[in-house]
């Protein structure tokens, strides 16, 4: 079994594998533990063997090898792998995100989102290339990212359990379901930033957040604000904000990272911001993680920028009430959204119980905007 397709974490920038050269040449080790060696054969099993050796023909590309060294595979997820890399004249260590692709259908959004934003607070773009395989593959279930997937309530929808499966292919999560064929001829190589192990994710699992100072944490949740204030300013919406998807920065600050999701919105022409508003740019409603995806993104044809408020808003509540993991927690995060706020009591500072009531109310426009929060907050 493909020990990097064991990963089951998605779009982590940190290292904690050994070097690829290190590796077996076709980046497999066998698992004698794993159970499902005995088990009948999957026939997505032989999807995921392409889309490995797919990357590894990426990876051993002339331009790869004579620019980078000590290759390790540190994240997996339903678009692509991520690798910790070293550069071999400027000696700094970078985050290598690879993503199979059919060259002529290739999303750039991600690319040309990071591409246009530079801020302490947003994990750093540095450069991409187009990589051509030497030989091409068909590829079922495997499909140039789009801006949609389907979800059901909770972590465990259909898609989240594909994207984190590493037994399944490399995949879109709009073909979810779907016996979909595509040519993949190239990879999509994105230069980033390489941040620390830990994510916001692992801070609040492993209850980290609840035991630092109360200074750092709330340095955090600025940070997150910033950041997102930073994407606003620039007339994005990141839409698919989450814990998994801020990192913590060699310099200790929070940033925000995978863009896949991120899109432009057209800012509307009155004081109105309500995400109903007709000037609120008409998108794809089956976009983001269920539990922080805002209410009007599900419902609505238009919004705009304050559904990403809605999902800070479920981070910030993540941050000061601490959850056993499993039921429990999926249980309160569907009270809140069924706008049940009993848990908010039991939150002792008074101006975050404020904040969230604002953040997580279903009518767009009654969200409090940023500024706001950071004022509550400092």
């Amino acid at each position: 079994m493909a020990s990097a397709a064991k990963k089951n974490v998605v779009n982590l920038y940190y290292a904690d594998e050994e070097p690829l050269e290190n590796k077996s040449s076709d980046m497999r080790e066998d698992d004698p533990s794993d159970e499902s060696s005995d088990k009948e054969d999957d026939p997505s099993d032989e999807s995921s063997d392409k889309d490995l050796h797919v990357i590894e023909d990426c990876l051993n590309d002339d331009h790869i090898k004579n620019n980078f060294k000590d290759i390790r595979i540190i994240g997996a997820g339903a678009f692509g792998k991520v690798y910790s890399v070293k550069h071999r004249i400027e000696s700094k260590l970078y985050a290598l995100k690879v993503v199979p692709i059919n060259m002529e259908k290739v999303d750039k959004n991600e690319v040309e989102v990071l591409a246009s934003l530079y801020h302490q607070n947003i994990v750093r773009y540095h450069t991409c290339m187009i990589i051509k395989l030497r030989e091409a593959i068909t590829n079922r279930n495997l499909s140039s990212a789009s801006d949609e997937i389907f979800f059901k309530d909770g972590n465990s929808s259909a898609c989240n359990n594909n994207a984190n499966n590493g037994n399944r292919s490399l995949k879109s999560c709009s073909t979810c379901g779907k016996n979909e064929e595509e040519i993949i001829d190239g990879c999509l190589v994105i230069q980033m930033e390489l941040c620390k192990k830990e994510n916001l994710r692992n801070l609040i699992d492993e209850k980290d957040i609840f035991t630092m100072e109360e200074t750092k944490r709330r340095n955090i949740i600025l940070d997150i604000i910033c950041g997102v204030q930073y994407i606003h300013d620039q007339g994005y919406m990141h839409r698919d904000l989450k814990p998994s998807n801020v990192f913590i920065g060699q310099d200790n600050k929070a940033k925000i990272g995978d863009f896949g999701f991120a899109r432009r919105y057209e800012i509307p022409v009155t004081d109105e911001a309500d995400g109903n508003s007709p000037t609120s740019k008409k998108l794809s409603k089956s976009i983001g993680t269920s539990f922080y995806v805002a209410p009007e993104v599900e419902k609505q044809p238009s919004y705009n920028y304050r559904a990403d408020l809605y999902s800070l808003g479920v981070m910030i509540f993540e941050l000061f009430y601490e959850m056993p993991w499993g039921m429990e927690r999926s249980e309160t995060l569907r009270k809140i959204r069924k706008r049940n706020f009993e848990d908010f009591i039991k939150i002792e500072n008074e101006n975050v119980r404020g904040i969230l009531e604002s953040l997580l109310n279903h009518e767009p426009s009654v969200r409090m905007e940023l500024k706001g929060v950071i004022e509550l907050l400092s």
